[in-house]
């Protein structure tokens, strides 16, 4: 019983349900209820699609669509104004590039007019800012298919262009142009009956004025007072004429004198001096009790008017900064004074270049010609008075005849060199700088040109006393990173590479320092093979004859040494003294002189004339003598005085031979003495394989020193090359007659000479070559 009531229950409920089915596609997507045959009823705006997903667009009048009868179309309203992609999740319009409004319906202000102005309708700029209506003061009404659809920017006053991004220059009269007019109008207000009472309107360019309608009301400084109050306007006069005397009607002759320069104008009002007289429109709508009040505006001049033109047309406008540059000879802001205009007035700047952009990047002055570079003409010129202080040629050459140039701070560039012709160049702070980029050239030349010159030709120097703390003249390579050559602050010259040579007039060396070397030549590199010293001329020697020099050493101003052009060395006092490993090495080429003589010219000589001597005790290990020909020994003294003529015999012409002990021994031929004979007191006169060959007076070598040898010459062998000292002229050649080289001290100085002609005198004073050392001529 229980059941079958149940059952009924449900088949009753079937029974009252209508004919439905809870399957609608997506459950009508939220936006419709779902009816019978699982159809949709979609709620409104989303009937797009049977599942209600989509939501309709807005729609607009289409932007192009086919026409429907001639001329005539743009009547079909599409989704997006057919100008954008319908996106049905959100039933908004995603429009095309240059397209906005919710469907699309408008035209985008290009850059959203740059943040510098309005993006209006053609409807409403045509309402705000078209002619006015008489009657109403308003433009007129746009009911065009695209009077709320096509966009035009209304820029800010003193921009311009389709975005205003454009700068608006100054504007004025152009100052060559003359003989020319004020704009001027005639506005006419009038009444058919009745005085007219209120205001009348009058507007042009965007800006407008308000005055008495009725003349009473009304004057020439009112009128002229209120056409001041034009935004565009400057300067105006106004003068009321043909009064009504039933309506106070009147006509007011409107003269322009002078235009507002800057942010006056915009992209849809603007003028070059002439505006149309369309650019004027009045309005009677403020007259209150008139019977059919009117009013109109009529040209009275607009022809050869003044300008009103960007720059005065003497400059170019950059319409970035909204700045001129002016054309040569113009000035201010506006480039409409000539600028070369004088005036009386002591402080006031003769000529002033004024750009006043904060950030200007152009020319301040740019001077001009059309002619081509020449001397004929001058680009510049500077008088004070009667007196020319500057002047530039048309070539560049440029002249400071007075005053100085001096520069404060930062760096005088001179791109194509500089002459100063008389005053020199005087640099008080900062030194000077030359920099040579070529390939080749002279980088610094210092000239004196006066053919009877007696000055200085360059001078180095310094307030601070001779120390080694500074450099006077620096010389270097490889970017100052390799020094050539320099003078230290107490005259030491150092030639750091290259060496040092004097071609004409050569070298004197003066050094007055109490024991300081005057000139020492050293060749610092241990594997050495070169010459340290060579002393050479192109002449040849003149023996016999006589000879030039090579070499004069002086002390005093007395000759110590004289090598000359032969080789025949001559030295006055001191003696020869060679100390270490080699000896002295006499070869004598004369068939007929002697290699070796040893002479003691004063006649009252009582010393020795010849000593051979060796520090080592006697022996007959070592010899003190030995004399050798072609070779073969003929003579010898052995180191305990043991003597031995080898060949030739031994003969005494005079004078005898004393033999104390030892005895005297000749195997052979030698030890002939035909007068004066040969004393060696003690070892000395030590000669060993063809040592020491005189020939012909020389070698005269006289000692009285305690420690230090006369004459010193050296090899020591090891690797040695010939010639530690050569000073010849075997043939008599360069001359100035002679001496190839002298060393003196003492009482007559003069140190070191060596002509004939070599000439190199440094008599005293010094040359240090540290490095790469060559003297020469």
């Amino acid at each position: 019983m229980r059941a079958a009531l149940v059952f009924c229950t449900v088949l009753l409920c079937l029974l009252w349900l209508p004919d439905s089915d809870a399957s609608c596609a997506n459950m009508c997507s939220g936006h419709g209820t779902c009816g019978m045959s699982n159809k949709c009823t979609c709620d409104a705006q989303w009937n797009v699609v049977p599942d209600c997903s989509r939501h309709v667009c807005p729609s607009g009048v289409a932007w192009v669509d086919k026409a429907s009868a001639p001329n005539g179309a743009h009547a079909t309203v599409m989704e997006c104004s057919n100008r954008g992609i319908c996106d049905y999740s959100k039933g908004s319009c995603i429009c095309a590039e240059g397209y906005t409004g919710d469907a699309c319906q408008r035209m985008r202000c290009p850059n959203d007019c740059s943040g510098r102005g309005q993006c209006l309708t053609l409807s409403t700029l045509a309402r705000l800012y078209g002619p006015q209506t008489p009657a109403t003061g308003l433009g007129p009404i746009y009911t065009n298919w695209e009077k709320d659809s096509i966009m035009s920017c209304y820029c800010d006053m003193g921009f311009t262009g389709p975005d205003c991004s454009m700068r608006m220059c100054p504007k004025n009269d152009d100052p060559l142009t003359t003989s020319q007019v004020y704009r001027s109008i005639a506005l006419t207000v009038s009444a058919s009956s009745l005085a007219l009472v209120g205001t009348v309107s009058v507007t042009f360019n965007g800006y407008s004025f308000t005055m008495p309608a009725n003349a009473n009301a009304n004057s020439d400084a009112i009128c002229t007072a209120a056409a001041m109050t034009l935004g565009n306007v400057r300067v105006a006069t106004c003068v009321m004429s043909a009064v009504n005397a039933a309506t106070q009607g009147a006509t007011y002759t409107i003269e322009f004198q002078e235009w507002a320069h800057r942010d006056a104008e915009n992209n849809v009002f603007s003028h070059t001096g002439n505006p149309p007289v369309a650019s004027f429109s009045c309005n009677v709508a403020g007259v209150t009790n008139a019977k059919s009040p009117t009013c109109s505006i009529a040209d009275v001049v607009s022809v050869n008017v003044i300008e009103h033109e960007y720059c005065s047309r003497r400059g170019i406008c950059d319409f970035t900064t909204g700045l001129c540059t002016c054309f040569l000879d113009y000035k201010t802001s506006d480039c409409s004074q000539l600028s070369n205009i004088p005036d009386n007035i002591d402080d006031h700047d003769g000529f002033l270049i004024q750009p006043i952009g904060p950030s200007y990047v152009g020319t301040a002055l740019h001077i001009h010609t059309i002619k081509a570079m020449a001397t004929d003409f001058q680009m510049i010129k500077i008088e004070a008075a009667t007196q020319a202080i500057f002047y530039m040629l048309g070539n560049g050459d440029t002249f400071w005849t007075k005053g100085n140039v001096r520069v404060d701070s930062g760096t005088l560039f001179v791109q194509a060199g500089e002459t100063i012709a008389t005053g020199g160049l005087l640099v008080q702070d900062g030194g000077s700088t030359t920099t040579l980029s070529t390939v080749a050239g002279t980088v610094s030349d210092s000239l004196a040109s006066n053919t009877g010159f007696t000055g200085t030709v360059m001078t180095v120097r310094a307030t601070q006393p001779a120390a080694m703390s500074f450099y006077l003249f620096t010389a270097s390579t490889a970017n100052s990173n390799v020094a050539m050559f320099d003078i230290r602050g107490d005259g030491r010259t150092t030639v750091h590479s290259g060496g040092l040579e004097v071609v004409l007039g050569g070298a004197t060396i003066t050094d007055n320092a109490v024991a300081t070397s005057v000139l020492t030549i050293q060749a610092s590199n241990v594997a050495y093979t070169g010459t340290v010293v060579t002393v050479a001329a192109t002449m040849g020697s003149l023996f016999p004859a006589t000879d030039f020099n090579l070499l004069t050493a002086s002390a005093g101003g007395t000759t110590a040494v004289t090598v000359e052009a032969s080789g025949k060395t001559t030295l006055a006092n001191g003696g020869l003294y060679v100390n270490g490993i080699g000896g002295g090495n006499f070869v004598n080429q004369d068939p007929l002189a002697p290699a070796l003589t040893a002479l003691s010219g004063l006649g009252t000589f009582l010393g020795t004339v010849a000593t051979l001597e060796a520090t080592r005790a006697a022996s007959t290990a070592f010899k003190l003598l030995e004399a050798k020909s072609n070779g073969v020994v003929t003579f010898s003294v052995r180191g305990d005085g043991f003597t031995t003529v080898h060949s030739g015999g031994f003969q005494v012409l005079l004078g005898g031979g004393t033999i104390t002990a030892g005895g005297f021994f000749v195997n052979a031929g030698g030890a002939t003495v035909n007068a004066g004979g040969l004393m060696v007191t003690s070892g000395g006169a030590t000669v060993q394989a063809q040592g020491l060959v005189v020939v012909d007076g020389g070698a005269d070598i006289t000692s009285t020193a305690q420690l230090l040898p006369s004459l010193a010459v050296h090899a020591s062998h090891v690797a040695f090359q010939d010639s530690v000292a050569v000073i010849e002229t075997t043939v008599v050649a360069a001359a100035s007659s002679f001496y190839l080289l002298k060393m003196r001290t003492s009482t007559t100085t003069a140190i070191f000479d060596v002509r004939g002609d070599g000439v190199t005198t440094i008599h005293q004073g010094g040359l240090v070559v540290t490095t790469g050392g060559k003297c020469g001529v």
